[in-house]
C-alpha cells in the first residue's frame, strides 16, 4: 500500500491546441465606372462569398453599389424585362479594395497589385497558386474588357484560442 501513496502524480493533460479555420477568397479585377473622373477603369475586389472578409483586409474593403457600366442595354426596346430592372441598374454590390485605410473612395487597380501582395503577405494571407492556376485554366466566360477577371485566390487562417481545463496548471494563475 505504501507504494501507491509514494507514486508520482500523473502529468497533467496537455492543453488542446488552438483550433483554426481557413477562409478563402477570390481577388478579381472588375470593370467600374468612376463617376468623379468620368471614366471606366478596372478595380480590385474581393469575392467573399456569403460572409464578411476576415483579417486585416476587412478594414480595406468597402461595400460599393457600382453604377451601371453602359446605358446601351436599356435602349433595347426588345428587352421585356426592362420595366422590372429600373434603368438596367446593377443591383449587386461589390467588395472593393481601397487604396489605403484612410481612402474612402480611392480603389486599388491592377497597377496596385505589388502593394496588395505585400499587404497580404505581411498580414498572414496566403496566395494559393495551385487553385489560381486551376481556375485560370477553366474560365467561365471568354475574357474581355467588360468582364471580371481572376487575379488570384487567397486564404486567411483564423486561430481560435485554446481552452483550458482544470487539470491545466496554466489555468490556475
Amino acid at each position: 500500500m505504501s507504494n501507491i501513496l509514494n507514486a508520482p502524480a500523473p502529468a497533467p493533460a496537455p492543453a488542446p491546441a488552438a483550433a483554426s479555420k481557413i477562409s478563402s477568397y477570390s481577388i478579381l479585377s472588375v470593370p467600374f465606372y468612376d463617376t468623379k473622373q468620368q471614366q471606366y477603369r478596372k478595380i480590385l475586389c474581393v469575392n467573399s462569398g456569403s460572409g464578411p472578409v476576415a483579417g486585416p483586409l476587412a478594414a480595406r474593403v468597402k461595400l460599393v453599389h457600382p453604377p451601371r457600366l453602359s446605358g446601351f442595354h436599356n435602349n433595347n426596346h426588345n428587352n421585356h424585362n426592362n420595366h422590372n430592372n429600373h434603368n438596367n441598374h446593377n443591383n449587386k454590390c461589390i467588395h472593393a479594395i481601397t487604396a489605403s485605410l484612410s481612402a474612402c473612395c480611392a480603389f486599388m487597380t491592377p497597377d496596385d497589385l505589388p502593394e496588395l501582395f505585400a499587404f497580404l503577405a505581411t498580414n498572414g494571407y496566403t496566395v494559393d497558386l495551385g487553385l489560381t492556376k486551376l481556375a485560370a485554366k477553366h474560365p467561365s466566360i471568354t475574357p474581355n474588357s467588360n468582364s471580371n477577371s481572376l487575379v488570384c485566390i487567397i486564404s486567411y487562417p483564423h486561430f481560435m484560442p485554446a481552452f483550458h481545463t482544470l487539470a491545466d496548471p496554466a489555468s490556475s494563475n
